[in-house]
């Protein structure tokens, strides 16, 4: 099990408290995550796996989400100074060239399918929404509206993309 996670370059700690069934993978310095898995035997060669994880996020990972907010915070009110507001691609190329990446370096974390998801996969960025807010009543009209990655809530984000790179997938 530790080999088969650790495949991503992911550190996993065994030792301690952890043994071969309870598994802590370190995410960085910002958070982890916490494997527990059960076998039952159930007689007559029947056997259940229970699989769980519980994601910890540090107190660095803390202050990045308070960082985070605080400048999604001020870009909300940045149209004020740019003149620019979503769904508009000029603000998506002016977070580009203020970020000095290319187009198929950022993801898109948004809750609308016309202002987020959508504008965001026309440029080649890739996509995650989240089923929160009144975006989340939104069904998808084509699929250019159908994000790479779906999940409930924010706090989700970090354990799923965790599990993609310990899955060793590329991308989203």
């Amino acid at each position: 099990m530790r080999d088969a996670i650790g495949c991503g370059g992911a550190r996993v700690n065994d030792r301690g408290p952890y043994d071969r069934w309870d598994l802590e993978v370190a995410g960085g310095a910002l958070a982890r995550a916490r494997l527990l898995i059960a076998v039952e035997d159930h007689g007559a060669g029947t056997q259940y796996v229970r699989f769980g994880i519980r994601p910890k996020c540090s107190g660095a990972g803390l202050a990045a989400i308070a960082f985070f907010a605080a400048v999604a915070g001020a870009a909300a009110t940045s149209a004020a100074w740019t003149g620019l507001e979503k769904p508009d691609p000029a603000i998506f190329d002016l977070a580009l060239r203020h970020a000095g990446c290319a187009a198929s370096e950022p993801v898109m974390i948004g809750d609308r399918l016309d202002n987020d998801i959508r504008p965001a996969r026309l440029l080649g960025w890739r996509t995650v929404r989240v089923l929160q807010g009144p975006g989340r009543f939104q069904s998808p009209r084509d699929s250019w509206d159908e994000p790479d990655l779906t999940v409930a809530n924010v706090t989700l984000i970090p354990p799923a993309l965790i599990g993609r790179i310990q899955n060793c997938e590329i991308g989203l």
